[in-house]
């Protein structure tokens, strides 16, 4: 029998999380005047991060992860399918690949189990009627019994639970998966153009680098809003021009409520990891920091970001635990750091944008989970 029990699938991510929690070995790690305190972390509950694996001679705990004052060397976090399909780096969101515009989802471009996997061309498409409730679930959870039908929700986790998945799936992992066919192909073009410029090794020596920026500026970023003193920090050469970049912008930060934490939808069932819950300008909002080394003097020269930072409003949303002790969310901000120094470009999302975004997110997690149904499921049933 390989239908697997959704709750224990989410209590095995939620023990996991917990259990690798990494604590400090010595010391007392000083009070943090931007606002997280030993007295917060205890009130966040069942939102436990996932441990990143650094090498540094000195570490400091926020949010039980351990972040590092060296440079840090990231470590790949496997999702759903990504050991054959993707592979996602769990410390740095733009990492390597190009912002590509995305096309607009229709039947026409959202990718089937023909493109995916040719050898199950014939099988069905038709997902259960019970996805529906994926697209209809609102971004802010007032009353279950009143926004949503129970019963639904409990037969999308039927549903899910006969796909014997082994993680829950991750935000980046559904919106990569879900990439419409010319994006995808774009993204290889652009691929092979890097590799017959720098050759093999020389494009995976670029990924690294550029890996380890992001990773090394999320460091910085974590420890100054954890109260630690600018002189402090430990900022690599590389990411002189980053931390430049974004230095103003940290000065309206305030009220910190999180960082780096891992959340869970508990209803529609995706994960991921957001870099911040705080005040920005006085409207508390999800944080993403973001590196570029083009422009992105727009919001929608972003690309799939909004959607991410919405899918992690939508979770923390969903948490009872988190809206009782902090309240709504329903603000989102994208900071774009840049190498050359260059004043980070903000990207506030209303609510409205927010909910805009929300919708798109829902809908590309439907689509992830029909295609995730055919491949498996379907599959399962004509062997």
């Amino acid at each position: 029998n390989q239908d697997c029990d959704i709750n224990q699938l989410i209590s095995n991510h939620q023990k996991t999380s917990s259990e690798e929690q990494i604590s400090r070995s010595n010391g007392t790690k000083k009070s943090n005047s931007k606002g997280v305190t030993k007295k917060n972390l205890s009130k966040l509950g069942s939102y436990e991060p996932s441990p990143r694996s650094t090498e540094a001679s000195v570490s400091y705990e926020i949010y039980g992860r351990e972040i590092s004052t060296n440079s840090a060397k990231s470590k790949k976090a496997h999702s759903i399918d990504d050991q054959h399909v993707f592979s996602t780096n769990t410390q740095t969101d733009e990492i390597d690949i190009p912002k590509i515009e995305p096309v607009p989802l229709n039947k026409d471009n959202i990718p089937s189990a023909k493109h995916t996997m040719p050898e199950m061309a014939y099988l069905p498409m038709e997902a259960p009627i019970s996805f529906d409730v994926i697209t209809n679930f609102p971004l802010i959870l007032q009353n279950v019994s009143e926004d949503t039908d129970k019963q639904k929700l409990q037969s999308f986790k039927m549903d899910v639970e006969k796909m014997a998945l082994r993680v829950l799936p991750s935000v980046k992992t559904v919106l990569n998966k879900t990439m419409s066919d010319l994006n995808r192909f774009f993204l290889n073009r652009w691929r092979e153009s890097m590799i017959n410029e720098l050759g093999e090794i020389g494009f995976q020596k670029y990924k690294n680098e550029t890996m380890r920026q992001g990773t090394n500026l999320h460091a910085n970023i974590m420890e100054y809003l954890s109260g630690k003193e600018e002189k402090e920090l430990q900022i690599m050469p590389e990411n002189e021009g980053h931390w430049a970049s974004v230095h103003s912008a940290l000065q309206s930060v305030s009220d910190i409520r999180a960082l780096e934490m891992d959340v869970l939808h508990p209803d529609l069932l995706y994960r991921g990891v957001f870099d911040c819950a705080a005040r920005y300008k006085d409207l508390l909002c999800i944080i993403d920091w973001k590196v570029s080394k083009k422009p992105r003097p727009l919001l929608k020269n972003t690309y799939d970001d909004p959607l991410q930072v919405a899918a992690y409003i939508g979770a923390v949303n969903a948490s009872s635990h988190y809206v009782k002790q902090h309240g709504v969310i329903n603000h989102g901000l994208i900071v774009v750091a840049y190498p050359d120094g260059s004043p980070a470009h903000m990207h506030m999302m209303s609510k409205a944008q927010v909910e805009q975004y929300w919708h798109e997110w829902t809908a590309r997690l439907h689509s992830f989970y029909t295609l995730m149904y055919t491949e498996k499921v379907a599959h399962k049933n004509s062997s």
